[in-house]
């Protein structure tokens, strides 16, 4: 692949926004930070996301310095990968992820400005892999397998980012592990398997997350296993098989949950299995061949709410072992309570719309409405 410096000059003047100099700097950094660790990379266990995550902040302390903020430092990323492409697997690829990972850090937990990222169409495999901590910027218009994968790993941060027009695998799969946070997200128009997959694992939290318009399997799959902690987690027409698959299990805590207009085989399946915590969950016009089915061995199941979904197997093995109460369904619902779901689906349905930082207001209201459907008092 060319460095920046050997592609033709109209390059240089239509795609870069950042001084070409800087970015020129850039490319001969990710050159040698390539060279120092790619020969530390066992190709044989790079599979394992935890043999690879010690390489990160090496990386990082390298990348501070060479860098220091300055002014329109938040045009740098946009310029680094409008120049470049990261088709491969493994070795100087996922180098090459880590260190976009670090300029992503430096740039954006130093500066208040929001950061857009146009992938325009690009393969970027591994981009900002295991980054530690980032926050406000958006990426859409991207293409690449394990985007994010392993992002704010262990005590790690990832808040207020939005990722759209997004395909391949992997995206944020093993994200907020280890005492890790990711909040304030939202994902829309994304295709690829395995989205969040295993994420908010040993005690990570998952707050105030958005998906949207996806198409793919395992989404959220055995996320928040083992002590995890999910809250506020809103779907909007997301369809593939074994979607959110295994999640909440193992002295999880999930309290926020909303799924609409979403189909596709197993959904739900072994939610919350093995001493899993539940409260407030809606499923809203949704099609499966198994919502919430196998849910026994949960230590207590409260609020749940199943409405226009259709499916064969829907609280299925509930007495098992936990609690299970105030289940709402078709038959018992009324129209004080299909009044608040047709105002919750309006605002988790229009999230896109508002701004990053109005969201958390949103998330609130959200929240307060979906407690409501339990009030005593009806509204």
């Amino acid at each position: 692949m060319k460095l920046f410096h050997e592609l033709a000059d109209v390059v240089v003047r239509e795609e870069m926004q950042a001084d070409p100099s800087v970015v020129e700097h850039v490319l001969d950094v990710e050159k040698k930070i390539i060279k120092k660790y790619s020969s530390k990379i066992n190709p044989q266990i790079f599979s394992n996301i935890e043999n690879l995550s010690h390489l990160y902040h090496p990386i990082l302390d390298d990348v501070k310095k060479e860098f220091t903020l300055f002014e329109g430092a938040e045009t740098i990323l946009q310029s680094y990968i409008s120049c470049r492409e990261n088709r491969g697997l493994y070795g100087e690829n996922a180098i090459r992820g880590m260190f976009a990972g670090s300029l992503l850090e430096c740039i954006s937990m130093q500066t208040d400005k929001h950061i857009e990222i146009d992938g325009q169409g690009r393969i970027w495999n591994y981009l900002f892999y295991n980054v530690a901590n980032a926050r406000n910027f958006t990426l859409k218009n991207i293409q690449g397998d394990e985007i994010l994968r392993g992002a704010a790993y262990h005590e790690g941060v990832l808040q207020n980012i939005q990722i759209e027009s997004c395909i391949g695998n992997g995206l944020l799969q093993n994200a907020a592990n280890e005492k890790g946070r990711i909040e304030n997200i939202l994902l829309r128009n994304i295709l690829g398997n395995n989205t969040l997959l295993y994420s908010g694992l040993q005690g990570g939290i998952m707050r105030n997350i958005t998906l949207q318009k996806m198409q793919g399997g395992y989404i959220l799959g055995a996320a928040g296993d083992t002590g995890g902690h999910i809250q506020r987690v809103y779907i909007s027409e997301i369809e593939g098989p074994d979607n959110l698959l295994s999640a909440g299990i193992n002295n999880a805590y999930v309290d926020g949950l909303i799924i609409l207009q979403s189909r596709g085989d197993r959904l739900l399946k072994n939610f919350a299995a093995h001493e899993g915590n539940v409260k407030n969950i809606l499923v809203h016009e949704s099609e499966s061949g198994g919502i919430l089915s196998n849910l026994g061995n949960v230590r207590k199941a409260e609020h749940i709410v199943v409405s226009s979904t259709i499916g064969k197997e829907i609280i299925t093995d509930t007495h098992y072992k936990g609690v299970c109460n105030a289940v709402l369904r078709d038959s018992n619902l009324q129209e004080y309570h299909k009044r608040i779901i047709a105002e919750i689906k309006t605002l988790v349905e229009t999230m896109h719309e508002y701004t990053i930082t109005q969201r958390p207001a949103v998330y609130e209201k959200i929240a307060a409405l979906q407690e409501s459907l339990f009030s005593e008092e009806k509204q």
